[in-house]
């Protein structure tokens, strides 16, 4: 795995793609009626012309999404990939696709802004809820209780 390869492929075991080749092999398998066998776009037939078709949606999807220097976000990425998996997107090719798949990529990033804004205020009330048991709790330790342990440091180290 490398920068550039940071997927790995769910076809091919031990196989890393880019993020564009991930998302094609999804479409892939949502297309597909049977398990799809590693490296299937070798294929002459039927998957390879359908990968080279589906290269060209993927660079139309997502020129959306990329900034200036080419690259898209980790959470733009993760919102893409469940809007292919949880719709069973089939063609990235077809424009009309590209449509639908544009808004339900705006609904999974609401979603994930969502789950953020949540997680965010169930990780402050952990912080306060332990500020407070602390307070509670903090009386109770006596800090430098007289043990026979200590009271036996405290003679070896006077001497």
């Amino acid at each position: 795995m490398d920068d550039k390869h940071q997927y790995e492929s769910p076809t091919t075991p031990g196989l890393w793609v880019t993020f564009r080749a991930y998302l094609i092999e999804l479409v892939c398998i949502n297309t597909a009626r049977y398990s799809l066998g590693p490296r299937f776009w070798q294929d002459k037939k039927y998957w390879g012309p359908k990968f080279a078709r589906e290269t060209r949606g993927v660079k139309n999807l997502l020129e959306r999404y990329e900034d200036s220097s080419g690259s898209i976000t980790a959470p733009m990425r993760l919102c893409v990939i469940n809007a292919i998996k949880n719709r069973y997107v089939k063609s990235l090719s077809s424009t009309k696709t590209l449509g639908r798949l544009h808004k339900w990529i705006s609904q999974e990033s609401d979603l994930l802004v969502k789950q953020r804004t949540e997680l965010e205020k169930r990780v402050q009330e952990d912080v306060v809820c332990d500020d407070k048991y602390m307070e509670q709790n903090s009386a109770i330790v006596k800090p430098q209780a007289s043990t026979k342990a200590t009271r036996l440091r405290e003679m070896e180290r006077n001497g």
